[in-house]
């Protein structure tokens, strides 16, 4: 699939792509034809999984077939051009977005496009929430069931009400949004790659939005919810505060605070960086030039002082979605060793109880991701400087310190600079890029079946 030609440049080989994309698809809609079999039995359906394996070695052993009728440079894409790179990014994305919707329209049973859309969204995950913000706003709706609306941040349905107000339908909004997020998650993470190393770091770059785009949990990029959101806007809060762009970086920290309760923690790396500015001289130490700059480290309280006024408006209590989170998600703050100690329980009470859906599906996953999450802070520590590191220490620490974790891979997901580190270990490895490649796209199409078949991925 990667090859260095003659040029001394690294090719990606676009047949290779096409097989493998054909080859996702094929395994999805037989994942999708396998989970809605009733009493699965492995006898029964060998013959089906026989000549699934059989299509796709022949789709595989086609690839340099059509690779010497076309000729090499033919069929090969120069990785160097960020403009190839982003045409990537945009191709997964709609790749995702293509299972999706085979999955909606087969559960569907011939309903619409809202009606196919909503039936897996609204039913598995908490997509109903933003889609009711977005047409009501936080006001009560008579007969709705949705009675924790507040715990829900407000930028992401007011960007699905904007979408809405073109396309007519909330369903094809939210995917809209988080598609587009996510593609600009991909573009921004590339350019503060090579803004960190400069010309010539091209291919670093596009193994680091790889490693982002095809994380176990990074289909819920393109799921409406917040994730691909915040992930645009961390990446490029970073990628303009490490340019001493304060100002920009200022109001990005304000619009992360109004996406997720994460966002406030971006204030850690901005007053980092202040600090590292003063003491480097990059500006003078006395009241006038720092409230200049320290003015704008503001915008993550900002945001969070804006959302616990809407909570005070609706609800008479600035913390009412505190209140809503521990009630109905038993979701509170916690130690993170106490995270550690409480997977193993449950993962060992799933266990003795024979729940083997939710040890699959919730319990393996969070356990995964919280010591996968945890190891790739610490392997990074080194490159990625102390804002970057500092910034990813306060976010284990509040996302992975819960009364309850469920939602672990989703958090670990959003946390970029795990892509970073992962492509930083592969560097000058090509056997091990592949393999971890490999390791990462079996895990994603594992925890997408989980999800689609419903194993209790939320």
């Amino acid at each position: 699939m990667l090859k260095k030609l003659n040029t001394g440049r690294t090719y990606l080989s676009f047949v290779a792509l096409a097989a493998v994309t054909a080859c996702a698809v094929v395994c999805a809609l037989f994942a999708r034809w396998l989970a809605s079999r009733d009493n699965f039995d492995f006898i029964k359906y060998l013959p089906s999984f026989v000549c699934v394996l059989l299509f796709i070695f022949i789709i595989i052993k086609l690839v340099p077939v059509v690779e010497w009728a076309w000729g090499v440079r033919s069929s090969y894409v120069d990785l160097s051009s960020p403009l190839t790179a982003y045409a990537l990014i945009a191709l997964w994305i709609l790749l995702i977005n293509a299972i999706f919707f085979v999955w909606a329209f087969s559960s569907s049973k011939g309903a619409g496009l809202d009606a196919s859309l909503a039936g897996i969204w609204y039913r598995t995950i908490d997509a109903d929430n933003y889609a009711e913000i977005a047409a009501h706003w936080y006001y009560p709706v008579e007969g709705s069931h949705l009675l924790y609306k507040i715990a829900f941040f407000p930028l992401y349905p007011l960007l699905m009400r904007a979408v809405q107000m073109i396309v007519s339908s909330y369903p094809l909004a939210g995917v809209i949004v988080s598609s587009v997020c996510a593609f600009m998650g991909g573009v921004m993470l590339y350019k503060l790659v090579m803004l960190e190393y400069g010309k010539g770091a091209e291919s670093r770059a596009f193994r680091a939005v790889k490693y982002m785009l095809i994380f176990p949990s990074a289909f819920f990029f393109m799921v409406p919810m917040t994730e691909s959101l915040y992930l645009f806007i961390t990446i490029a809060f970073f990628y303009y505060l490490l340019q001493k762009n304060y100002a920009a970086a200022g109001m990005l920290s304000f619009l992360a605070a109004l996406t997720r309760s994460q966002g406030l923690l971006l204030f850690v790396p901005f007053l980092f960086e202040l600090i590292s500015d003063a003491l480097s001289g990059g500006f003078e130490i006395k009241p006038g030039p720092m409230l200049k700059r320290g003015a704008f480290i503001l915008g993550a309280p900002l945001g969070s002082a804006l959302y616990l006024l809407l909570n005070w408006q609706f609800h008479g209590n600035p913390f009412q979605f505190t209140i809503y989170q521990k009630e109905h998600w038993h979701n509170s703050l916690s130690f993170f060793w106490n995270t550690a100690a409480y997977l193993k329980d449950y993962m060992l009470g799933y266990i003795r109880s024979g729940n083997y859906r939710l040890l699959f599906g919730l319990s393996i996953p969070n356990i995964i991701s919280f010591w996968g999450t945890l190891a790739l802070i610490l392997f990074g520590v080194k490159k990625r400087g102390a804002s970057v590191t500092l910034y990813s220490l306060a976010y284990f620490i509040v996302s992975f310190g819960h009364g309850w974790l469920i939602s672990g891979p989703r958090y670990a997901a959003c946390l970029f600079p795990l892509a970073l580190t992962a492509s930083d270990l592969v560097e000058d490895r090509k056997k091990t890029d592949i393999a971890l490649t490999c390791a990462y796209l079996l895990m994603f199409a594992v925890y997408l079946h989980l999800f689609t078949a419903r194993y209790g991925v939320v």
